[in-house]
């Protein structure tokens, strides 16, 4: 239980399976929005879940709590109109760092370097990409 409280707040995945199902749906994003030359072997947003995953399931910030701010807006309601009023904590200013594998048959290391610098710059990360939120730059990609 401790070592979990003292996890970085920010985490793709609480589990250590390798999904990081964030990760995996921002680049089925970028897929929508950018030529096929830019996917490699990825032919269909499907191959994105045998093509890619992180190390350790997540990405990690150094920051272990919220910022004092909270994003604040009004959800639409599935299957209805209405909306409902919703906050939530976020985090400003930070770096992730993580270790992101692919598989090459799909796509090489710098075809996936493309799609996140091109995904970080025009789609956006997380659910309030859609907002203009979550943009992003690489800052530091190396092949191990």
């Amino acid at each position: 239980m401790l070592q979990r409280g003292n996890r970085p707040f920010y985490t793709i995945s609480d589990s250590d399976d390798g999904s990081a199902e964030i990760i995996k749906a921002f680049i089925r994003n970028v897929m929508d929005v950018t030529p096929k030359a830019m996917h490699g072997n990825m032919q269909s947003p499907g191959d994105v879940h045998g093509a890619v995953r992180l190390a350790t399931g997540h990405l990690l910030t150094s920051k272990t709590s919220a910022d004092a701010k909270m994003f604040s807006r009004f959800v639409k309601l599935e299957g209805s109109n209405q909306r409902t009023f919703s906050e939530s904590p976020y985090i400003n200013d930070f770096t992730a760092r993580g270790v992101i594998l692919v598989d090459e048959y799909y796509i090489k290391g710098d075809e996936m370097l493309r799609l996140m610098e091109t995904g970080g710059r025009a789609v956006g990360i997380g659910s309030a990409r859609l907002m203009g939120f979550g943009r992003f730059t690489v800052s530091n990609w190396s092949k191990v």
